[in-house]
Protein backbone atom coordinates (compact mmCIF):
# COMPACT_ATOMS: atom_id res chain seq x y z
CA UNK A 1 0.00 0.00 0.00
CA UNK A 2 2.67 2.44 1.60
CA UNK A 3 4.68 1.58 -2.16
CA UNK A 4 1.21 2.60 -4.09
CA UNK A 5 0.96 5.51 -2.38
CA UNK A 6 4.72 6.59 -3.57
CA UNK A 7 4.15 5.26 -6.91
CA UNK A 8 1.08 7.38 -7.43
CA UNK A 9 2.71 10.55 -5.85
CA UNK A 10 5.65 9.90 -8.17
CA UNK A 11 3.45 10.09 -11.20
CA UNK A 12 1.52 13.03 -9.92
CA UNK A 13 4.65 14.84 -10.19
CA UNK A 14 5.44 17.25 -13.31
CA UNK A 15 8.25 16.25 -15.45
CA UNK A 16 10.02 19.05 -16.91
CA UNK A 17 11.07 18.62 -20.67
CA UNK A 18 14.06 21.31 -20.68
CA UNK A 19 17.29 20.71 -20.68
CA UNK A 20 19.56 21.02 -17.95
CA UNK A 21 21.36 24.80 -16.70
CA UNK A 22 25.08 24.04 -16.33
CA UNK A 23 26.04 25.64 -13.37
CA UNK A 24 22.91 26.00 -11.44
CA UNK A 25 22.70 27.69 -8.27
CA UNK A 26 19.88 28.49 -7.18
CA UNK A 27 16.39 28.36 -8.61
CA UNK A 28 12.74 30.12 -7.64
CA UNK A 29 9.44 28.16 -8.39
CA UNK A 30 6.15 28.12 -6.34
CA UNK A 31 4.31 26.23 -4.02
CA UNK A 32 0.93 26.67 -4.84
CA UNK A 33 -0.94 22.74 -5.00
CA UNK A 34 0.68 20.62 -8.12
CA UNK A 35 -2.00 20.91 -10.72
CA UNK A 36 -2.03 24.85 -10.15
CA UNK A 37 1.48 25.08 -9.99
CA UNK A 38 3.26 22.04 -11.05
CA UNK A 39 4.35 23.11 -14.44
CA UNK A 40 6.57 25.99 -13.98
CA UNK A 41 7.84 24.27 -10.30
CA UNK A 42 9.12 21.43 -12.68
CA UNK A 43 10.26 23.83 -15.26
CA UNK A 44 12.70 25.14 -12.12
CA UNK A 45 13.82 22.24 -11.19
CA UNK A 46 14.36 20.92 -14.96
CA UNK A 47 17.20 23.15 -14.20
CA UNK A 48 19.14 21.13 -11.84
CA UNK A 49 22.02 18.48 -12.61
CA UNK A 50 21.27 15.92 -9.85
CA UNK A 51 24.81 14.90 -10.07
CA UNK A 52 26.25 18.45 -9.51
CA UNK A 53 24.30 18.89 -5.64
CA UNK A 54 24.33 16.98 -2.72
CA UNK A 55 22.83 19.71 -0.91
CA UNK A 56 19.86 21.60 -1.02
CA UNK A 57 18.93 24.70 0.95
CA UNK A 58 14.47 25.09 0.55
CA UNK A 59 13.83 28.72 1.56
CA UNK A 60 10.08 29.61 2.21
CA UNK A 61 8.02 31.90 3.49
CA UNK A 62 6.05 31.70 7.03
CA UNK A 63 2.53 31.50 5.99
CA UNK A 64 1.03 30.37 9.59
CA UNK A 65 3.01 32.24 12.52
CA UNK A 66 4.51 36.33 12.79
CA UNK A 67 8.25 35.44 12.70
CA UNK A 68 11.45 38.06 12.25
CA UNK A 69 13.93 36.55 11.10
CA UNK A 70 14.97 32.84 9.85
CA UNK A 71 14.22 29.75 11.75
CA UNK A 72 15.45 26.40 10.96
CA UNK A 73 13.96 22.81 11.16
CA UNK A 74 14.02 20.69 14.56
CA UNK A 75 13.95 17.68 12.54
CA UNK A 76 16.72 15.52 11.18
CA UNK A 77 14.39 13.54 8.26
CA UNK A 78 11.45 14.76 6.50
CA UNK A 79 9.03 12.48 5.15
CA UNK A 80 7.68 12.68 1.91
CA UNK A 81 5.03 10.58 0.05
CA UNK A 82 8.03 9.04 -2.07
CA UNK A 83 10.44 8.74 1.02
CA UNK A 84 12.16 10.44 3.52
CA UNK A 85 14.83 13.49 3.17
CA UNK A 86 17.41 13.68 5.46
CA UNK A 87 18.42 17.23 6.93
CA UNK A 88 22.15 18.69 7.12
CA UNK A 89 21.89 18.64 10.68
CA UNK A 90 26.15 20.06 10.85
CA UNK A 91 24.66 23.09 8.78
CA UNK A 92 21.80 23.58 10.93
CA UNK A 93 24.20 23.52 14.37
CA UNK A 94 26.66 25.67 12.03
CA UNK A 95 23.67 28.32 11.38
CA UNK A 96 21.94 28.72 14.61
CA UNK A 97 25.17 28.74 16.60
CA UNK A 98 25.51 32.35 14.64
CA UNK A 99 22.84 33.41 17.24
CA UNK A 100 20.56 34.86 14.34
CA UNK A 101 18.54 31.60 13.52
CA UNK A 102 16.21 30.04 15.65
CA UNK A 103 14.55 26.23 15.62
CA UNK A 104 10.81 26.23 14.51
CA UNK A 105 8.08 24.19 16.75
CA UNK A 106 7.44 20.79 15.39
CA UNK A 107 4.13 21.93 14.88
CA UNK A 108 5.06 25.20 12.92
CA UNK A 109 7.62 23.01 10.63
CA UNK A 110 4.67 20.58 9.87
CA UNK A 111 2.03 22.93 9.01
CA UNK A 112 4.39 25.55 6.60
CA UNK A 113 3.68 24.31 2.93
CA UNK A 114 5.88 26.68 1.22
CA UNK A 115 8.74 24.26 2.30
CA UNK A 116 6.61 20.84 2.11
CA UNK A 117 5.46 21.26 -1.38
CA UNK A 118 9.38 21.53 -2.84
CA UNK A 119 10.12 17.83 -0.17
CA UNK A 120 8.85 15.21 -3.24
CA UNK A 121 10.75 17.29 -6.07
CA UNK A 122 13.92 17.53 -4.11
CA UNK A 123 13.18 13.42 -3.69
CA UNK A 124 12.27 12.70 -7.26
CA UNK A 125 14.85 14.85 -8.75
CA UNK A 126 17.63 13.18 -6.89
CA UNK A 127 15.70 9.83 -7.39
CA UNK A 128 18.17 7.82 -4.69
CA UNK A 129 21.28 9.83 -5.27
CA UNK A 130 22.95 11.32 -1.76
CA UNK A 131 21.10 14.62 -0.59
CA UNK A 132 20.92 16.73 1.91
CA UNK A 133 18.47 19.95 2.57
CA UNK A 134 18.43 22.58 4.95
CA UNK A 135 14.78 23.90 5.51
CA UNK A 136 15.09 27.44 6.25
CA UNK A 137 11.68 29.65 7.41
CA UNK A 138 12.08 33.58 6.55
CA UNK A 139 9.87 35.84 8.60
CA UNK A 140 10.15 39.57 8.23
CA UNK A 141 13.59 40.83 7.56
CA UNK A 142 15.10 44.79 8.30
CA UNK A 143 17.35 45.68 5.57
CA UNK A 144 20.06 45.32 8.51
CA UNK A 145 18.84 41.70 9.77
CA UNK A 146 18.74 40.64 5.79
CA UNK A 147 22.15 41.42 5.01
CA UNK A 148 23.08 39.41 8.98
CA UNK A 149 21.41 36.77 7.63
CA UNK A 150 23.02 36.64 3.97
CA UNK A 151 26.67 36.93 5.69
CA UNK A 152 26.00 33.55 7.36
CA UNK A 153 24.44 31.90 4.23
CA UNK A 154 27.01 33.16 1.68
CA UNK A 155 29.57 30.57 2.48
CA UNK A 156 27.10 28.00 1.94
CA UNK A 157 26.15 29.51 -1.60
CA UNK A 158 29.75 29.42 -2.41
CA UNK A 159 29.89 25.87 -2.48
CA UNK A 160 28.99 24.47 -5.92
CA UNK A 161 27.77 21.46 -4.46
CA UNK A 162 25.22 23.57 -2.62
CA UNK A 163 21.50 24.78 -4.52
CA UNK A 164 19.40 27.56 -3.17
CA UNK A 165 16.09 26.85 -3.46
CA UNK A 166 13.47 29.98 -3.21
CA UNK A 167 9.70 29.08 -2.72
CA UNK A 168 7.49 32.22 -3.81
CA UNK A 169 4.38 32.51 -5.57
CA UNK A 170 3.44 35.58 -7.21
CA UNK A 171 0.71 37.80 -7.11
CA UNK A 172 -2.32 36.79 -4.93
CA UNK A 173 -5.20 39.17 -6.37
CA UNK A 174 -8.78 39.44 -4.79
CA UNK A 175 -10.73 40.69 -2.19
CA UNK A 176 -9.66 37.85 0.12
CA UNK A 177 -6.31 39.15 -0.27
CA UNK A 178 -6.90 42.63 0.05
CA UNK A 179 -5.91 43.70 -2.99
CA UNK A 180 -7.09 44.22 -5.89
CA UNK A 181 -4.87 46.52 -7.92
CA UNK A 182 -5.79 46.95 -11.95
CA UNK A 183 -3.80 48.93 -14.63
CA UNK A 184 -4.56 49.69 -18.04
CA UNK A 185 -1.08 50.74 -19.99
CA UNK A 186 -2.57 54.14 -20.97
CA UNK A 187 -4.28 54.53 -16.95
CA UNK A 188 -3.29 55.07 -13.81
CA UNK A 189 -3.82 52.25 -11.26
CA UNK A 190 -7.10 52.06 -9.35
CA UNK A 191 -8.28 49.49 -6.65
CA UNK A 192 -11.11 47.89 -8.25
CA UNK A 193 -14.47 47.58 -6.36
CA UNK A 194 -18.30 47.60 -7.03
CA UNK A 195 -17.85 50.64 -7.92
CA UNK A 196 -14.75 50.74 -10.40
CA UNK A 197 -15.04 48.26 -12.26
CA UNK A 198 -15.83 50.27 -15.33
CA UNK A 199 -12.09 50.92 -15.32
CA UNK A 200 -11.19 47.37 -17.08
CA UNK A 201 -10.55 47.75 -20.32
CA UNK A 202 -12.06 45.22 -22.72
CA UNK A 203 -8.77 44.71 -24.50
CA UNK A 204 -6.84 44.36 -21.22
CA UNK A 205 -8.60 41.74 -18.73
CA UNK A 206 -7.29 41.92 -15.63
CA UNK A 207 -5.49 38.40 -15.73
CA UNK A 208 -3.48 40.59 -18.18
CA UNK A 209 -2.83 43.70 -15.42
CA UNK A 210 -1.70 40.82 -12.85
CA UNK A 211 0.73 39.28 -15.14
CA UNK A 212 2.21 42.44 -15.93
CA UNK A 213 2.86 43.38 -12.12
CA UNK A 214 4.61 39.72 -11.90
CA UNK A 215 6.73 40.80 -14.77
CA UNK A 216 7.92 43.59 -13.54
CA UNK A 217 8.94 41.93 -10.63
CA UNK A 218 10.58 38.86 -12.74
CA UNK A 219 12.88 41.39 -15.02
CA UNK A 220 14.32 43.13 -11.63
CA UNK A 221 14.96 39.99 -10.53
CA UNK A 222 16.18 38.03 -13.75
CA UNK A 223 19.16 40.63 -13.97
CA UNK A 224 21.42 39.04 -16.52
CA UNK A 225 25.05 40.96 -16.38
CA UNK A 226 23.80 43.82 -14.33
CA UNK A 227 24.39 42.57 -11.02
CA UNK A 228 22.44 41.73 -8.28
CA UNK A 229 22.36 45.22 -6.14
CA UNK A 230 20.63 46.86 -9.33
CA UNK A 231 18.14 43.96 -9.07
CA UNK A 232 17.75 44.14 -5.46
CA UNK A 233 17.23 47.63 -5.54
CA UNK A 234 14.68 47.62 -8.41
CA UNK A 235 12.79 44.41 -6.84
CA UNK A 236 12.22 46.32 -3.56
CA UNK A 237 11.16 49.87 -5.80
CA UNK A 238 8.96 47.47 -7.57
CA UNK A 239 7.12 46.50 -4.58
CA UNK A 240 6.93 49.26 -2.93
CA UNK A 241 4.87 51.46 -5.98
CA UNK A 242 2.90 48.05 -6.58
CA UNK A 243 2.39 46.33 -3.59
CA UNK A 244 2.46 43.16 -5.30
CA UNK A 245 1.65 40.44 -2.83
CA UNK A 246 4.23 38.13 -3.58
CA UNK A 247 4.87 36.27 -0.38
CA UNK A 248 8.70 35.32 -0.83
CA UNK A 249 9.32 38.74 -1.11
CA UNK A 250 11.65 38.32 1.44
CA UNK A 251 13.19 35.00 0.62
CA UNK A 252 13.89 36.48 -2.89
CA UNK A 253 15.74 39.54 -1.48
CA UNK A 254 17.84 37.32 1.19
CA UNK A 255 18.82 35.56 -2.23
CA UNK A 256 19.51 38.78 -4.38
CA UNK A 257 21.45 40.39 -0.90
CA UNK A 258 23.84 36.85 -0.71
CA UNK A 259 24.12 37.63 -4.50
CA UNK A 260 25.36 41.11 -3.86
CA UNK A 261 27.77 39.86 -1.20
CA UNK A 262 29.15 37.47 -3.31
CA UNK A 263 29.48 40.04 -6.18
CA UNK A 264 31.40 42.30 -3.83
CA UNK A 265 34.04 39.37 -2.93
CA UNK A 266 34.46 38.79 -6.91
CA UNK A 267 31.63 36.10 -7.94
CA UNK A 268 30.38 36.21 -11.28
CA UNK A 269 26.90 35.36 -11.51
CA UNK A 270 23.92 35.52 -14.44
CA UNK A 271 20.16 35.27 -13.95
CA UNK A 272 18.15 34.05 -16.10
CA UNK A 273 13.74 34.09 -16.11
CA UNK A 274 12.27 30.94 -17.75
CA UNK A 275 8.08 30.86 -18.05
Amino acid sequence: MKAARAAQASASLPVAQHPMVHGCQAILAPHAGYKFSGRAAASAYGCIDPDAVDRVFVLGPSHRVYLEGCALSPFSYLATPLGLLRVDTQANEELHSSDLFTFMSADVDQAEHSIEMHLPYIYKVWSGRPVQVVPILVGQLSTDACRAYALCLAEYFADPRTLFVISTDFCHWGARFRYTRYQAPEDEPVTLSSDTKSHVREYFPIHKSIAALDEECMAAISFGRQGAALARTQYLESLQRTHNTICGRYPIVLLLTILELLEEAGYAFECQQRV
